[in-house]
């Protein structure tokens, strides 16, 4: 097996026996950038359950605000004149005399000539 130069040669050898091939620098550069990236996941995990309760309590204060819209009472409900106005016109039916009669008189029907 060829020698291997002074760098490697210095880093030795771990308990287990394994060549070591890295430096104590570069095993701390990794370490730091798994914490970092450790960190990073859990804010976003972090940001996204604050996101989920925001929208939660929006859909909530939505819902809530539906609610107490209909639970206030229409105007025409409350409104006690409404019912006794004068200006408000009688509806009229179908089955009053003055209608039955119109209808007596127009029994035929006549088809118009289209294209004339």
């Amino acid at each position: 097996m060829p020698r291997q130069n002074g760098a490697e040669e210095e880093l030795g050898f771990y308990e287990d026996g394994v060549r070591r091939t890295l430096t104590d620098e570069q095993i701390a550069m990794f370490r730091h950038s798994e914490i970092q990236r450790l960190l990073a996941e859990r804010r976003r995990q972090k940001d996204l359950e604050e996101d989920r309760q925001q929208k939660a309590e929006r859909t909530k204060n939505s819902l809530r605000q539906q609610i107490q819209t209909r639970q206030q009472p229409l105007a025409f409900e409350t409104d006690e004149q409404a019912h006794s106005r004068p200006e408000v016109p009688e509806l009229s039916y179908d089955d009053n005399e003055d209608t039955q009669k119109r209808t007596e008189k127009s029994t035929t029907f006549q088809w118009p000539i289209l294209g004339s």
